[in-house]
């Protein structure tokens, strides 16, 4: 059974007063809604826009790499034959004051005394060679160094070529130490320590050209023979020190543009492959 409600004029009025407020009240509360996080996002390289990290870090290491002159002679670049002077390029670049692992790094003495006086004594002998040290190594960014037994995948016929897949030197973030660039020359100090070499460019490396038919087969015939890679390839990277280090992808990393890598065997290069840019 149905009912029927019957409403005086004045309560009709009545209503009619309320839904008005209610219809402000909510106009009044949508103008004060903010927008969306996505109307208000800053595009991304606008003023005030917040950059990724690693992108920050990124462009200012490809910024610094421009200043990397492609046609220093190869002559002039300064091989990298001790793990000190990865440590000198780590202090001279970092901008950190001599600490006292540079002075065990150099000293056994050093290393195992206690006593203040004697360490002071080092200290004032050390002193001229690793401040020596230290500028050699801010003036000379053009280095080369080499590692043992390069991992390179099969020959690509189609573009005549061998990836390059040695995931320690060439991917851009694990770096590498000295003792690994001369697997069989480990030096016998426990104060070694680790600095890595980080190469900032890795994209530019990714295959390695050969177009000689008789270089290509040689690789090829010796690239799945690990022990006569180890004993006759080696991997030459000619590369730029990027600086200043805070730039670098973790503590102790030194990052490197990357202009010429060389594939060779018995010493002599039989490929190579320049930076693209």
């Amino acid at each position: 059974m149905s009912r029927s409600f019957v409403l005086s004029a004045s309560a009709l009025f009545a209503v009619a007063l309320m839904l008005g407020a209610c219809s402000k009240s909510a106009t009044s509360g949508n103008a004060s809604t903010p927008k969306s996080s996505m109307g208000n996002a800053t595009p991304p390289g606008a003023p005030g826009a917040v950059m990724d990290p690693e992108t920050t870090r990124k462009d200012a290491l490809k910024a610094l790499g421009a200043k990397a002159d492609p046609a220093f002679p190869l002559t002039s670049y300064i091989p990298i034959n001790s793990s000190h002077q990865l440590w000198f390029y780590d202090v001279a670049l970092n901008g950190r004051e001599k600490d006292d692992f540079i002075y065990k790094l150099l000293s056994e003495d050093y290393n195992e005394t206690h006593d203040e006086f004697a360490r002071h004594d080092i200290v004032q002998k050390l002193t001229p060679t690793i401040n020596a040290g230290l500028a050699d190594a801010k003036s000379h960014p053009y280095v080369v160094y080499d590692i043992d037994g390069p991992s390179i995948g099969p020959y690509d016929f189609s573009t005549h070529s061998f990836p390059l897949i040695d995931n320690n030197v060439l991917n851009g973030t694990a770096g590498i130490s000295y003792d690994e660039m001369v697997s069989n020359k480990h030096s016998s100090s426990k104060w070694n320590g680790d600095v890595d070499l980080v190469i900032s460019n890795p994209e530019d490396f990714k295959t390695l050209s050969v177009s000689d038919e008789t270089s290509a087969r040689s690789i090829e015939a010796d690239r799945n023979n690990t022990i006569e890679f180890q004993n006759h390839y080696k991997l030459r990277v000619f590369a730029y020190i990027l600086s200043p280090n805070n730039n670098a992808p973790k503590l102790h990393t030194i990052p490197v543009k990357a202009l010429k890598v060389q594939i060779l065997k018995e010493g002599k290069s039989i490929a190579e492959l320049d930076a693209k840019s």
